[in-house]
């Protein structure tokens, strides 16, 4: 069987969705610090490809056999840097961005390299911290994505 998995193109398809007011970075594009940058999408730094499994949907020998290989990539959403205090200002814009990063990905067919994206599960929306331990109002968004492969 040869597969050709795509997971480096539904990163990078991913990474040059046009969102209003939020920047998506690539694969390429991980920092260790956020400070200084607002509203950015990047791939988690830990635990960004999970869940990685494979089901035949064909029978027959290795090079003709089909089959749907799935796995997970965890987004972190850094919306603004935590101050001393909560600003539920900042907390509600943070919950309206990730509707809009939600509809942009869920509702998108360029996202080339996979047949489907979808949610994973749940939305964790609260603190989150950069490679560098900065906090950040954020979220990470896990994403279901299944490939065909042969």
């Amino acid at each position: 069987m040869t597969v050709s998995v795509q997971l480096a193109t539904v990163c990078d398809s991913i990474s040059k969705l046009s969102i209003s007011g939020v920047t998506i970075k690539d694969i390429d594009q991980i920092t260790a610090s956020r400070i200084g940058q607002a509203a950015i999408l990047t791939p988690k730094p830990d635990g960004f490809v999970t869940g990685l499994g494979f089901a035949p949907d064909s029978f027959g020998p290795g090079a003709t056999r089909l089959g749907t290989l799935q796995y997970t990539l965890t987004y972190r959403y850094y919306h603004c840097a935590i101050g001393q205090l909560l600003d539920f200002g900042s907390y509600a814009a943070l919950v309206a961005n990730v509707v809009t990063i939600l509809n942009a990905i869920l509702t998108n067919d360029i996202v080339t390299g996979c047949v489907d994206v979808s949610l994973a599960g749940a939305i964790d929306v609260g603190p989150v911290t950069d490679p560098a331990g900065n906090s950040f109002h954020g979220a990470d968004i896990a994403l279901l994505i299944k490939e065909f492969v042969n």
